[in-house]
């Protein structure tokens, strides 16, 4: 059952408590949030109530009495008769759980920190502000409250339940106990809702931060929602269950927006690094082996050596004094005053 499935991991170091008047309230709560597995079982016994001519108004509230200790019986004579029915799980949830429970001061529920508003008084950082959604009658409504307490209950079989003792501000939408101004929601903390019913799932716990209202007193608090970092909102499937397709992508086969590109001239091709202007340089081979790239720090030590560029060396001048020579008839190598004379 889900119900004993606890994603949750406690921090500290437990204390012990009772029950006490508590553990009936407690234990209704969890039969009441068990879904459709024990749903069955509480339908079936409102029915029997109904058959004894009880006034329908009057029939929750014997049930509430009522169906824990009828729930407890028949499971048991299920389970003497093997009845698949009586599973495992559904046999330990009957049987009440313990009156001893562990209380710890701090807890991690889906990724998120909650603590206890006594803890959570001495630190800088706020993690006791809760909210639960609740049926409020015709709507439902979300109930806003700080942690007090958070309990591991003990069933028979090793399962275990953990809950939220939580303190509900009293922000009935019939009074005046709550003002919602441009998307921000304030609320008055100076009274107290659902004294007997302070429990919920710790499952069912959304964490809540709660800001002082200046505009409005020392007793107004404004509700802040986060969304935490580093989690996410993932819809579960059933094993075997098609993924369902809520947000299917639309994509055109074909633009109509924009029209296809049609070029109205050549294209002037501009990468080109061979110039087709002038008739190709031919330079001798002793020439191009006589130079290197020097250092310039040496240039200046150097200044005879260096050629009209100023970024080759010549080691050797016999080298290209005679290769000029060589080719002094080219008339790509004649000098200025040569050309002069011609």
């Amino acid at each position: 059952m889900e119900i004993f499935n606890n994603q949750i991991r406690t921090l500290g170091a437990p204390t012990f408590g009772l029950l006490k008047d508590y553990r009936n309230t407690a234990h209704w709560y969890i039969l009441n949030n068990c879904g459709d597995t024990v749903d069955i079982f509480i339908n079936e016994h409102k029915e029997i109530l109904r058959s004894k001519n009880i006034r329908e108004e009057d029939v929750d509230g014997i049930q509430k009495n009522e169906f824990p200790t009828w729930f407890k019986e028949k499971m048991s004579v299920l389970r003497v008769n093997n009845d698949p029915r009586a599973t495992d799980d559904l046999y330990s949830l009957s049987q009440w759980p313990d009156d001893r429970y562990r209380s710890w001061f701090s807890c991690i529920v889906n990724g998120v920190r909650f603590r206890c508003k006594i803890r959570d008084d001495k630190f800088k950082t706020q993690c006791s502000g809760v909210s639960t959604w609740g049926d409020g009658g015709v709507d439902d409504i979300i109930y806003y409250g700080v942690l007090i307490e958070i309990l591991e209950l003990d069933y028979i079989n090793q399962r275990k339940v953990f809950l939220f003792c939580c303190k509900w501000y009293n922000y009935d939408p019939m009074g005046k106990r709550m003002v919602v101004d441009h998307n921000l929601t304030s609320i008055d903390v100076t009274s107290q809702w659902y004294k007997d019913e302070p429990f919920i799932l710790a499952t069912q716990a959304q964490q809540v931060f709660y800001l002082q209202d200046l505009s409005r007193g020392k007793n107004w608090m404004v509700v802040q929602k986060v969304n935490h970092r580093n989690i996410f909102d993932i819809v579960e499937r059933e094993e075997g269950e098609e993924e369902p397709i809520t947000n299917e992508v639309f994509q055109e086969d074909d633009s109509s927006e924009l029209p296809h590109f049609h070029p109205t001239e050549d294209v002037v091709e501009t990468s080109s690094l061979v110039r087709e202007d002038i008739d190709p340089i031919t330079i001798p081979d002793g020439l191009m082996t006589s130079l290197h790239v020097g250092d310039y720090d040496d240039i200046g030590e150097n200044t005879d050596e260096i050629s009209g560029d100023e970024r080759f060396i010549v080691n050797d001048e016999s080298i290209l004094e005679s290769d000029v020579n060589e080719n002094s008839n080219d008339s790509d190598f004649r000098s200025d005053d040569d050309i002069d004379s011609t």
